[in-house]
């Protein structure tokens, strides 16, 4: 082994220094992200919320799974990108990392102790893992509510154009984080506001993507999904056919 010099010496401390600082740094990186707003996964069935609680980062994650059940998760986020909820003093806590990933605006979500967070999660929920992008404008789900509100108002008064207006952007701009259930009826409503407009070929066009789905027979449908979903399904599905006979005629 080489002798122990004061210029070796200096090198392993500066080497130190500089892995303690790159430490240092990321979690302050982390501590000032990730910004505030909402986050979703492709095809919309996880949701984080990130906020501010008394000045520091707060997480709110929601994920659906089959049959209506679901997952939640609130929690603080720590310096490290980790919250940590217990349902109880003493009980199993659910740890979760956030993680930056390198790309703009994605997070990566997973848990640390999946049995722990299991708890948190119905029967057939599929957890919290997976990546979460950040919602692109007027994606967010409070922003798609209100959108489906306006579209409503629009369309009672008769005013189709603007109905339209209202709520096109959102299939236009959020389709890869739209739950497909919420996407199959935004189809139909522009659908209806296209031919109350006068274009039965903007109707077919937006019930086009539908359409094989909708031809399935119903028993077919309760059979490849679980009854709450079958329910659900069947209920958009009845009503682009019919929506797709009304453009036809």
């Amino acid at each position: 082994m080489p002798p122990d010099t004061p210029g070796r010496r200096w090198r392993r401390l500066a080497c130190a220094a500089w892995l303690l600082l790159g430490s240092a740094a990321g979690a302050a990186a982390w501590a000032a992200a990730p910004p505030a707003g909402q986050y979703l996964t492709e095809g919309g069935w996880g949701r984080l919320t990130v906020t501010a609680r008394e000045g520091a980062p707060w997480m709110s994650l929601r994920t659906s799974g089959p049959n209506g059940h679901g997952c939640g998760l609130d929690g603080p986020i720590n310096p490290q990108g980790l919250v940590r909820v217990a349902p109880e003093p003493g009980a199993p806590a659910c740890t979760v990392r956030l993680r930056t990933t390198g790309v703009p605006g994605e997070l990566e979500v997973t848990p640390l102790e999946p049995e722990a967070c299991r708890g948190w999660c119905g029967a057939r929920a599929g957890g919290f893992d997976g990546l979460y992008r950040r919602a692109a404008p007027g994606c967010t789900l409070p922003e798609r509510q209100r959108a489906r509100q306006a579209f409503q108002r629009h369309y009672e008064a008769r005013d189709y154009a603007q109905a339209g207006a209202a709520l096109g952007p959102v299939l236009a701009r959020c389709a890869a984080a739209l739950p497909p259930l919420e996407a199959a009826w935004i189809r139909n409503d522009l659908a209806l506001a296209q031919l109350k407009g006068g274009s039965r070929a903007g109707c077919r066009q937006l019930l086009q993507p539908l359409a094989e789905r909708a031809a399935q027979p119903e028993a077919q449908v309760r059979n490849e999904l679980p009854p709450a979903d079958a329910q659900a399904w069947l209920r958009v599905l009845r009503a682009t056919r019919t929506n797709l006979a009304l453009c036809a005629e």
